[in-house]
């Protein structure tokens, strides 16, 4: 049965040579930030006020954190792996509508290829076959580059569609969706058959996994939704709203710490006849919380690596 691949972000598509996505998540409220960080929440994580100091003082705005919000947010997921929003992925995207027909694949837009912002929210590499993952009669095992898989709208599988492309082949070997077998917070992938197996088209699976496989190149071609939903943040992933928030507070109190403190180390006040002497950090008023919040947003991003499949190694 053919796969109908449909983009889960909210995108403008009025050029659709640019398109770019409004809104993230899935259902009728979509969000501006992929975790759904508001510039309130960040304000609260702070604790102290977000005020550049001045006569008179002027607000951190809400568009200015939004842009620090997501900022962070695109930095986590390339450290990471970890995608903060249900995202629908083509690897390769098939931009000739004879492959696409040949890859068990209908894309939604009418050309019959696949278009950012219509039918996929982000393009992945293909997969290099690696004929060391199926030797010694081993079943295949793909780890895929984005995690953690998850099935939205009501799916079956995260995975919708598996080919295999192999030169000695003239069409693309289409794998059952039964087949797949899905580790989803590793996003790993095992392809098991589970039925008729004598009735394999036997010709293109031994292709597929000996003889010629070590000497020729092959690929798989792939699509799959993966990202963390709204639910799996009030659960073992709300570290990652941790990450992110103490992430932004510290960026922000970098930027405004300096006008605070106007370069000066120390002020002195006089009240009711009794004066106190404040003293400033050398590298700035807020340098103890900038590195509290940096210590916390490393420790928070550790945690969550390993939850999908870590320990980390980092040099943050």
């Amino acid at each position: 049965m053919p796969v109908t691949p449909k983009a889960l972000w909210q995108w403008d598509t009025s050029d659709p040579n640019n398109p770019y996505p409004i809104g993230y998540g899935i259902g009728s409220t979509p969000t501006t930030t992929k975790t759904g960080l508001c510039p309130e929440d960040i304000r609260d994580f702070a604790g102290v006020p977000l005020w550049y100091r001045g006569n008179p003082p002027r607000e951190y705005s809400d568009k200015q954190i939004l842009s620090q919000i997501r900022q962070a947010e695109d930095k986590f997921e390339i450290e990471t792996g970890i995608l903060l929003t249900p995202t629908y992925i083509a690897s390769a995207p098939y931009r000739n509508a004879t492959d696409a027909v040949s890859g068990g694949v209908t894309p939604t837009s009418p050309d019959g290829t696949m278009h950012l912002g219509v039918d996929y929210d982000l393009e992945d590499l293909p997969y290099d076959f690696r004929f060391q993952d199926s030797q010694d009669d081993g079943w295949l095992v793909c780890g895929l580059h984005y995690k953690p898989l998850r099935i939205f709208n009501n799916d079956i599988t995260a995975v919708k569609s598996f080919n295999y492309c192999y030169p000695l082949l003239n069409n693309y070997y289409d794998i059952s969706p039964s087949w797949f077998v899905e580790t989803k917070d590793y996003s790993y992938l095992r392809i098991v058959p589970n039925k008729n197996v004598q009735m394999l088209p036997l010709f293109a699976l031994q292709l597929a996994v000996a003889g010629f496989s070590n000497n020729l190149p092959g690929g798989w071609v792939l699509m799959y939704t993966a990202g963390l939903a709204p639910s799996d943040y009030k659960g073992r992933f709300s570290c990652v709203l941790n990450a992110i928030s103490a992430g932004v507070c510290a960026n922000i109190l970098s930027q405004i710490q300096g006008s605070v403190s106007m370069g000066v180390t120390e002020t002195t006040t006089v009240a009711d006849g009794t004066q106190f002497t404040s003293k400033f950090d050398p590298k700035g008023p807020y340098a103890g919380l900038i590195n509290t919040f940096k210590s916390q947003s490393e420790e928070a991003t550790e945690m969550a690596y390993t939850l999908v499949g870590g320990p980390m190694i980092t040099t943050l």
